[in-house]
Protein backbone atom coordinates (compact mmCIF):
# COMPACT_ATOMS: atom_id res chain seq x y z
CA UNK A 1 0.00 0.00 0.00
CA UNK A 2 3.20 1.95 0.10
CA UNK A 3 5.81 3.30 -2.66
CA UNK A 4 8.37 6.18 -2.15
CA UNK A 5 9.95 8.49 -4.49
CA UNK A 6 13.43 8.36 -3.55
CA UNK A 7 16.54 9.25 -5.42
CA UNK A 8 18.22 6.18 -3.93
CA UNK A 9 16.04 4.13 -5.42
CA UNK A 10 17.16 3.20 -8.94
CA UNK A 11 15.54 3.26 -12.29
CA UNK A 12 14.98 -0.53 -13.66
CA UNK A 13 14.14 -0.88 -16.84
CA UNK A 14 15.41 -0.45 -20.40
CA UNK A 15 12.78 1.51 -21.73
CA UNK A 16 11.34 5.02 -20.43
CA UNK A 17 7.84 2.28 -20.11
CA UNK A 18 9.69 -0.39 -17.79
CA UNK A 19 10.94 1.97 -15.74
CA UNK A 20 7.67 3.56 -15.06
CA UNK A 21 5.65 0.39 -15.08
CA UNK A 22 7.73 -2.26 -13.68
CA UNK A 23 6.22 -4.62 -16.73
CA UNK A 24 5.44 -4.82 -20.13
CA UNK A 25 1.83 -5.44 -19.94
CA UNK A 26 0.67 -3.19 -22.53
CA UNK A 27 -2.75 -2.33 -20.90
CA UNK A 28 -0.29 0.30 -18.46
CA UNK A 29 0.90 1.77 -21.80
CA UNK A 30 -2.05 4.37 -22.05
CA UNK A 31 -2.19 5.41 -18.72
CA UNK A 32 1.64 5.53 -18.39
CA UNK A 33 1.81 7.98 -21.65
CA UNK A 34 -1.28 9.99 -19.71
CA UNK A 35 0.68 10.35 -16.89
CA UNK A 36 3.77 11.43 -18.48
CA UNK A 37 2.13 13.89 -20.23
CA UNK A 38 0.35 14.91 -17.38
CA UNK A 39 3.87 15.74 -15.77
CA UNK A 40 5.53 17.30 -18.82
CA UNK A 41 8.08 14.54 -19.54
CA UNK A 42 6.32 14.18 -23.24
CA UNK A 43 5.77 17.52 -24.50
CA UNK A 44 5.49 16.27 -28.93
CA UNK A 45 4.94 12.90 -29.97
CA UNK A 46 3.06 10.05 -29.61
CA UNK A 47 3.65 6.79 -27.62
CA UNK A 48 6.93 5.78 -28.96
CA UNK A 49 8.47 8.13 -26.43
CA UNK A 50 7.76 5.20 -24.31
CA UNK A 51 10.16 3.15 -25.76
CA UNK A 52 12.80 5.25 -25.86
CA UNK A 53 16.14 3.10 -24.35
CA UNK A 54 16.86 4.07 -20.48
CA UNK A 55 20.56 2.93 -20.25
CA UNK A 56 22.66 2.40 -16.68
CA UNK A 57 19.77 3.01 -14.41
CA UNK A 58 19.05 6.53 -16.16
CA UNK A 59 22.49 7.79 -16.76
CA UNK A 60 21.43 8.65 -20.62
CA UNK A 61 18.53 11.19 -19.10
CA UNK A 62 18.75 14.48 -16.92
CA UNK A 63 18.57 14.76 -13.31
CA UNK A 64 15.23 16.37 -14.09
CA UNK A 65 14.16 14.00 -16.76
CA UNK A 66 14.97 10.90 -14.01
CA UNK A 67 13.11 12.29 -11.10
CA UNK A 68 9.55 12.71 -13.86
CA UNK A 69 10.24 9.09 -14.30
CA UNK A 70 10.20 8.11 -10.07
CA UNK A 71 7.66 10.44 -9.86
CA UNK A 72 5.27 8.95 -13.05
CA UNK A 73 6.34 5.40 -11.35
CA UNK A 74 4.48 6.07 -7.94
CA UNK A 75 1.45 7.80 -9.56
CA UNK A 76 1.03 5.02 -11.80
CA UNK A 77 1.53 2.09 -8.77
CA UNK A 78 -1.82 3.76 -7.44
CA UNK A 79 -1.13 3.00 -4.12
CA UNK A 80 -2.78 4.25 -1.15
CA UNK A 81 0.39 6.01 0.77
CA UNK A 82 3.10 8.20 -1.36
CA UNK A 83 6.36 9.21 0.66
CA UNK A 84 7.83 11.82 -1.56
CA UNK A 85 11.81 12.32 -0.76
CA UNK A 86 12.74 15.71 -2.09
CA UNK A 87 9.82 15.53 -4.97
CA UNK A 88 11.09 18.96 -6.81
CA UNK A 89 14.58 18.57 -6.81
CA UNK A 90 15.88 18.61 -10.37
CA UNK A 91 12.93 20.06 -11.54
CA UNK A 92 12.96 23.57 -13.52
CA UNK A 93 9.48 25.82 -12.04
CA UNK A 94 7.53 24.56 -15.38
CA UNK A 95 7.64 21.09 -14.28
CA UNK A 96 7.49 21.46 -10.33
CA UNK A 97 3.62 23.28 -10.78
CA UNK A 98 3.03 20.32 -12.83
CA UNK A 99 3.93 17.79 -10.14
CA UNK A 100 2.23 19.73 -7.51
CA UNK A 101 -0.84 20.02 -9.81
CA UNK A 102 -0.88 15.93 -9.37
CA UNK A 103 -0.53 16.22 -6.28
CA UNK A 104 -3.44 18.22 -5.39
CA UNK A 105 -5.58 15.85 -7.53
CA UNK A 106 -4.19 12.55 -5.97
CA UNK A 107 -4.35 14.19 -2.66
CA UNK A 108 -8.22 13.36 -2.44
CA UNK A 109 -7.29 9.60 -2.66
CA UNK A 110 -4.54 9.00 -1.48
CA UNK A 111 -2.03 9.68 1.92
CA UNK A 112 1.05 11.49 0.64
CA UNK A 113 3.60 12.54 2.37
CA UNK A 114 6.45 15.06 1.76
CA UNK A 115 9.65 15.41 2.92
CA UNK A 116 11.60 18.50 1.59
CA UNK A 117 14.38 20.92 2.96
CA UNK A 118 13.15 24.00 1.16
CA UNK A 119 9.37 25.01 1.19
CA UNK A 120 8.19 24.42 -2.51
CA UNK A 121 5.01 22.82 -1.64
CA UNK A 122 2.97 24.88 0.35
CA UNK A 123 -0.51 23.58 -0.37
CA UNK A 124 -0.82 21.22 2.97
CA UNK A 125 -2.88 19.42 5.51
CA UNK A 126 -0.21 18.82 8.04
CA UNK A 127 3.31 20.23 7.98
CA UNK A 128 5.68 19.07 10.77
CA UNK A 129 8.81 20.77 11.04
CA UNK A 130 11.69 19.13 12.59
CA UNK A 131 14.88 21.74 13.16
CA UNK A 132 18.36 20.59 13.37
CA UNK A 133 18.66 21.20 17.47
CA UNK A 134 16.63 18.30 18.23
CA UNK A 135 18.66 15.93 16.84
Amino acid sequence: NITIVSDSIPLLGSTIFEVVSYSRKEKKRKVAFEILSDLGFIKNGGSEILDHSVKEGGKNLSAGQRKLLMLARAFLTNKKILLLDEPFNDLDPEYKEKVKSLIYKMRKDHTIVIIEQNKTFSDYDQQIILHPQHF
